[in-house]
């Protein structure tokens, strides 16, 4: 897979650290992206949300010079405020996917980033690839590194691809855009999908995720795959199922959240489900 453009955001750091300050026991969700998911869009109402439609200060714009890809990926993530949560999918110590999820009451939205595991992030006094970062260290050490260098990381989440399949399997089929044919086999099954929005099941979808494109592609199709899965399992009945549902599924992945949020945040969640937050992808 060829190296993506690395991302940097245009942040003023005092404003991320009265935002981080105001986050308050980011929430259990519904599954990886259950907990993901639950766990950013609670955290997210935990904030006021008159605040966040008028009331936040503005952040203060850097004066210093930013290399070209600052520009072009600060825009998405406009909102100071948002609530970012890092999705990391791997099989054994290899990474299957990587995502930023940013919620915004705000902007009433949730946006899926890729990132690259060939990006570099420092470490030490070494520059090193998010392959081999989570492969010696974590998925704990990739979020640290990367809300130093780019966007500050509140919350993480990291799930095994046979978990994460586990989990999707649970809501049912995903309808998710193919931009282009593909055609492949694993394990003498064969996948084969025209260009058009097609239903998938868990396996197909993870599937094509990791092998049915390269590069650029590939990290596109990835957080489209995980945006369509939000679609999936973000709906008020997913939230009527209680906390011992979200239990079980935050059992199946690592990571700095805990079941005990549900209970807390919950009511917060279903206002937030109230307003239709509209979900992207972001390159």
């Amino acid at each position: 897979m060829k190296n993506a453009k690395q991302i940097d955001f245009n942040r003023d750091r005092s404003n991320e650290k009265r935002a981080a300050r105001r986050v308050i026991a980011v929430i259990v969700a519904v599954f990886v992206l259950g907990a993901v998911v639950f766990t950013a869009v609670m955290a997210v109402n935990d904030f006021d949300f008159e605040k966040f439609l008028g009331a936040a200060d503005a952040p203060t714009e850097e004066t210093t010079a930013e290399a070209p890809e600052t520009a072009a990926f600060a825009a998405p993530f406009s909102d100071a405020d948002a609530v970012n949560i890092l999705l990391l999918c791997s099989e054994e110590k290899r990474v299957t996917f990587c995502e930023i999820l940013s919620f915004s009451a705000a902007e009433n939205s949730i946006r899926v980033k890729p990132v690259s595991p060939e990006l570099r992030l420092e470490t030490g006094n070494a520059s090193v690839r998010i392959a081999e970062l989570f492969h010696n260290f974590g998925a704990a050490e990739v979020a640290r590194a990367i809300g130093e260098k780019y966007v500050p990381i509140h919350r993480w989440v990291s799930v095994s691809e046979a978990n994460f399949k586990k989990i999707v399997q649970g809501f049912g089929n995903v309808d998710v855009y193919v931009p282009n044919p593909v055609d492949f086999s694993v394990d003498a099954i064969r996948y084969q999908f025209g260009k058009g929005t097609h239903s998938m099941n868990s396996d197909a979808l993870v599937s094509v995720m990791k092998l049915g494109y390269e590069g650029d592609d590939a990290l596109s199709f990835q957080a489209a795959g995980v945006a369509a899965v939000l679609k999936t399992c973000l709906t008020p009945q997913t939230l009527e199922k209680g906390e011992r549902f979200f239990t079980e599924l935050v059992n199946q992945v690592d990571g700095n959240i805990t079941a005990f949020d549900y209970a807390t945040y919950a009511p917060r969640l279903a206002s937030f489900l109230e307003r239709s937050p509209e979900i992207s992808v972001i390159s």
